[in-house]
């Protein structure tokens, strides 16, 4: 069943004018059961299977974490006059202060004028209570949620999910840029572990042996006890979703870094995996890895 955002309250006096719905772009997000409550419940919304259909003509660009640093985004939007495509935001927009959404509805306001539109994976800093089919129709007309789900591209089948643990959990307030019950990747194992993926598309995602996280790694883990063993059991799960759906490239912001490498997670198996870590603010081509028509 196909979301139908013209079914929720919209509020766009932002604009200046008035718009009309029917002329406004629907996301392109396909649900196994609709339930209108469920779906914009953060705590339940991960229980459906969700699934993004992207027109095989578009060409699809992600982008790193931005932080808050619409700014920058935004003058690379403009001065590479990006129209008629796709991005997806690899998490941490950090929407949490009345400034930022005021900011983010500008580049919304971009996005509809050239033809394009975004989709925000959640990352580990922001509010999984914002990030709802819902709160998003309220706010914006371009810009649409990215929950966990399947994303069908070109013939090619990838899985998408968001979320992972907070380096700097422990200088953080519960409630106000910190909320522990979300702060983890999405439980992808109950609906998708029997499913084969060509790519994978997350915030975050497995790494080799010796890459920090970011030049404050280690003042985070003196600070934070159980800090190490949370990530070792991240870095286990991810290599277990890596292992069991075989997906041939896996896309990750997170990390704070351009860096491409290929892991090899099974002895005395040819499997590997091309990873691409894409950096804060940069914008990287993914469909150059997938012809139109593959």
């Amino acid at each position: 069943m196909k979301i139908d955002w013209n079914s929720y309250k919209r509020d766009f006096q932002h604009l200046g004018s008035r718009v009309n719905l029917q002329d406004l772009p629907q996301p392109c997000i396909n649900v196994d059961k609709f339930d209108v409550v469920g779906i914009n419940d953060a705590n339940n919304v991960n229980n459906y299977i969700l699934t993004y259909k992207f027109p095989d003509d578009k060409q699809i660009f992600l982008v790193g974490d931005l932080h808050g640093n619409y700014k920058r985004f935004k003058e690379e939007l403009l001065e590479k006059d990006y129209r008629d495509c796709v991005f997806i935001m690899l998490g941490d927009q950090v929407m949490l202060y009345d400034d930022s959404w005021r900011q983010y509805r500008k580049l919304d306001n971009i996005f509809r004028e050239r033809n394009c539109e975004a989709y925000f994976i959640r990352g580990n800093h922001d509010c999984a209570y914002y990030h709802t089919q819902e709160y998003y129709a309220l706010h914006f007309t371009n810009i649409f949620p990215l929950n966990m789900g399947i994303l069908e591209y070109r013939g090619k089948r990838g899985l998408v999910f968001g979320g992972a643990i907070s380096l700097n959990r422990m200088l953080m307030k519960e409630g106000q840029n910190f909320w522990k019950q979300f702060d983890y990747i999405d439980p992808w194992k109950n609906l998708y572990r029997d499913y084969t993926f060509d790519f994978i598309i997350g915030h975050t995602g497995p790494i080799p042996e010796g890459i920090m996280f970011n030049s404050n790694c280690d003042r985070f883990l003196k600070d934070d006890p159980d800090l190490m063993a949370d990530l070792a059991r991240e870095q286990e799960e991810l290599t277990d979703m890596m292992c069991m759906l075989e997906p041939t490239h896996w896309f990750m912001g997170h990390y704070h870094k351009n860096l491409e490498f290929t892991l090899q997670p099974l002895e005395n198996n040819d499997y590997s995996c091309h990873c691409v870590m894409i950096d804060v603010n940069c914008v990287y081509d993914f469909s150059q890895h997938f012809t139109e028509k593959s």
